[in-house]
């Protein structure tokens, strides 16, 4: 999940060195990553659309990590009666 925190943060600041600010958080940002890149008048260029679009991507692949390993856990708690 550091990885992941990363990414965020890289993210938003990238973000905000080209004046667009995001509220905090995650799924905030990966929410408006995804409208900025379907919004067809985006004022963005084509190259930092392609940026946007990996990191987007990766951060998917990531959070689908994060969500198997938590419904593991999950799993393993309800087997052991000590967790």
């Amino acid at each position: 999940m550091t990885k992941r925190t990363c990414m965020i943060n890289k993210g938003s600041g990238f973000m905000m060195e080209r004046d667009i600010r995001f509220g905090m958080g995650r799924q905030v940002l990966q929410r408006e990553l995804m409208r900025l890149m379907e919004d067809g008048t985006s004022h963005l260029s084509r190259p930092i659309l392609l940026i946007l679009s990996d990191e987007t991507s990766e951060l998917a692949t990531i959070n689908g990590r994060v969500h198997v390993i938590h419904a593991e856990i999950k799993t393993l708690a309800r087997a052991d009666t000590d967790m």
